[in-house]
């Protein structure tokens, strides 16, 4: 263990369903720690549920497949700065995606895909590996850690639905069941 030689907090408290989280770094001689105190207030008052500062926890806590951090950010950039100087290996969009900036998330996201397939001029999409779908067709970049789903305009037997009944359900994941399932895209 190393002597802990101060603590950074940001100012913004991120909230998610019913937890408050206080994010920022923990110092040390040479280097620093991500640190998280989960807040929650539940019967017995306020209280401090866990404190997070492994970086993969953190990370996970950042993942894309929950939902999205309430936050009131005077700059967002500078959070996402932060944020990207606690978990370096996060993409960028993903980090503004889980602080409800989605518009900027899809914008980082499509520069990385387009820079990725500028580096890589040769390569061209194919299905991904797996079953086919009934109703979606998948595709990526061998090279790429992310498919590509499209809604097919016909559906395979025994599916009886249509482009508008498949979007409606998608829309029900996104918004109420985002267990790993779904990035915004």
């Amino acid at each position: 263990a190393h002597p802990v030689r101060g603590i950074e907090l940001l100012d913004t408290v991120f909230y998610r369903e019913r937890r408050a989280y206080l994010v920022g770094r923990v110092f040390g001689e040479h280097r620093f720690s991500p640190c998280v105190i989960v807040l929650v207030n539940d019967g017995q008052g306020l209280r401090a549920d866990a404190v997070l500062t492994r970086r993969r926890d953190v990370a996970h806590l950042f993942g894309v497949s929950r939902s999205y951090f309430q936050a009131n950010l005077g700059t967002v950039g500078d959070a996402v700065v932060f944020l990207r100087s606690l978990l370096p290996g996060k993409p960028i969009d993903e980090i503004y995606t889980v602080l409800g900036r989605a518009k900027q998330g899809k914008t980082e996201r499509y520069r990385a895909f387009f820079g990725h397939f500028l580096d890589h001029p040769q390569e061209q999409l194919v299905h991904a590996e797996g079953t086919p779908g009934m109703v979606m067709a998948v595709f990526t970049l061998p090279s790429y850690p992310l498919v590509f789903k499209l809604i097919r305009d016909r559906f395979a037997w025994p599916k009886a639905m249509s482009r508008q009944q498949v979007e409606e359900k998608y829309a029900l994941v996104f918004n109420l069941d985002r267990v790993g399932r779904l990035l915004d895209a």
